[in-house]
This record gives structure tokens, sequence and C-alpha cells, in this order.
């Protein structure tokens, strides 16, 4: 009687992580302000469910990448997961997935400087067994030189108060908008320059204003009318309310440290109750 051996398998998952368009250099204590994609694919038919990937800095390209447990950590070492740089994600049996990167992706203040490679982590921490884990991280270079002081300029307060009067020449809506520069240098005055604007999205209707040097650390507070839309009177009853937002800088004069939170959240407004036909 012939003997067999049957062996059994058991289905394991096989990850793989992409990064792609990865900025060519950064600087120690600041954000990734190039925006960069990452994808991770499952290539098996089995779902898998809250997925670590995690973006880390380290001296080598080589996978795999074993990563910390934490984003919390501050100060430099090789395959250092950056803050705010693990993101969780679950995938379908066969899924690719763009994901969706919320972090800030700090470089730690004391990074030598030199060259690197910023690299995608899928499965970090080792959570499930695969067959493969070469192509569990992609990695792209990166150099990480000096860092150039810079103003960084955010929107720290805004509020609105109604005008008196709905007729040409007069604010129908005149907005309060503290400025706050949160960066390491002085942002630069500049007099006939709109660095400050007050928008209705999608229309003509708004203003803006210009800015004073602000100092890091320090705060200026100004105030921009709205006035009567002479242009076209009709549209400010229509079409209501209108999505009014603050923008700073908006045609892109200042070389600030980061390019987040130069937009306010959108207020709504209805000119009828000012305006009433």
């Amino acid at each position: 009687m012939a003997k067999f051996q049957v062996t059994c398998y058991q289905i394991t998952p096989d990850l793989r992580a992409i990064i792609q368009d990865s900025p060519s250099n950064a600087r120690p204590g600041h954000e990734l302000t190039t925006p960069f994609k990452v994808k991770v694919a499952n290539n098996m038919q089995m779902e898998l469910k809250d997925i670590a990937v995690d973006i880390v800095l380290k001296k080598d390209n080589f996978c795999p990448v074993s990563t910390n447990s934490t984003d919390n950590v501050t100060h430099y070492s090789d395959g250092i997961l950056l803050k705010g740089g693990r993101e969780r994600v679950s995938l379908k049996a066969g899924q690719t997935l763009d994901i969706k990167l919320t972090g800030l992706h700090t470089i730690p203040a004391n990074t030598p400087l030199g060259d690197y490679y910023l690299c995608a982590v899928v499965n970090a921490g080792d959570q499930i067994k695969q067959r493969n884990k070469t192509n569990d991280c992609s990695c792209h270079p990166i150099e990480i030189i000096a860092s150039v002081d810079k103003p960084d300029l955010v929107i720290q307060l805004i509020s609105c108060k109604e005008g008196k009067k709905c007729e040409p020449g007069y604010p129908i809506y005149i907005f309060e908008v503290t400025i706050k520069n949160i960066g390491t240098a002085p942002s630069p005055s500049l007099p006939n320059a709109t660095l400050l604007q007050i928008i209705d999205i999608g229309s003509k209707w708004g203003n803006g204003a210009t800015l004073n040097s602000i100092p890091p650390g320090e705060t200026q507070t100004v105030f921009i009318p709205v006035y009567y839309f002479s242009e076209d009177p009709a549209h400010m009853t229509k079409e209501v309310p209108h999505p009014f937002r603050a923008v700073i800088d908006p045609s892109h004069l200042i070389e600030e440290a980061s390019k987040r939170n130069k937009t306010a959240d959108i207020i709504y407004l209805d000119p009828r109750l000012i305006c009433h036909e």
C-alpha cells in the first residue's frame, strides 16, 4: 500500500506598501511640507482590518523595517516613526488602497544632517503573519538639510458682525480676524499686497487687507469690511446663505514654513437679514 503525506498550508496574507512623490529634502524639527502618497495592497483573498501603516526615517532602504510602537518619540534614532506618522487601514481581499495621510510627519529636531530614506511600512509591528515580508515597505531617498527660519501665518480667531445699512458704500458685514505667526522668522510687510482676504466662495464679493510684519509668536488683528455688492446687488439676496471664507496670502507671495492652516472654516451668512426685500 502506498503511503501519502498531505501537508496543509494555512493561507496567509501578503501585504505591499508603495510610497510615491516623496519629498527630496526636509529640515530637522519641521513637518514634511511636500505632499506625498502611500498605497497599500492586500494581495490575498481575505479581508484584513486595523492594519498599521507607518512613515519612518532610516539610514538604509532595506526591507523589512521594524518600527517604534509609538509616534511620540522626539529624538532621532535609525528607523524612527515620525511624529504623526502612523495610520490604520482595513483592506478587503485583493484591494489596493490610496491612504489619506492625516499626520504632520515631523522630523525630530536633533536629526543629524545628511542622506536618509523615507519609508512607508505596512503591517508595522508584524501583526499579521505573511509569506513574504520583503515588500512590506517602500523607501525613497531624502536629504535632511539645515533649517532656514521662515514665517508661518495661521488664522487664530475669526468673527463677524452685521452692518447697519444695506446701501452702496456701506458694509454689509465686518469681519474681525486675528493672525498669528507660529514660524521662526518675522513675516514680511507688503504694503500694496492683499495678504488676508475675505471672499464669498465662487463669486467676486469680498474684500482684502494688508498685514504688518508679524514677529514670531506674535499676533495681529485686522477688521475687514465687506461692502454692499454694487456690481451685482441681486447676488446678495439670492442663492443664500453665502459661504464666506478667510484666506491668508491668496496670491502666495510669502515663502512660509508650512502651507497648512491658511484658510478658516466657512462662515455661512444670509444678507436678507440686513437687505430686506
